[in-house]
């Protein structure tokens, strides 16, 4: 689980190996995030299957 600042981060660091990435809200953090502007749950980050092991050796 990330928070929305290591999720920013990480999005950062995928974005600049040029690996196309977003995040979404973990669990119900969606409601959480509409009503009170941050997810409670965390984040999740998510890359396409051909990206993934290399996205995996960015963020470690």
């Amino acid at each position: 689980m990330a928070t929305l600042v290591d999720a920013e981060t990480i999005l950062a660091r995928l974005k600049s190996a040029g690996i196309p990435s977003y995040r979404m809200e973990s669990g119900a953090g969606s409601v959480f995030t509409i009503k009170a502007g941050m997810s409670l749950e965390g984040y999740d980050i998510f890359v396409s299957e051909k990206d993934a092991e290399r996205a995996v050796q960015i963020i470690k």
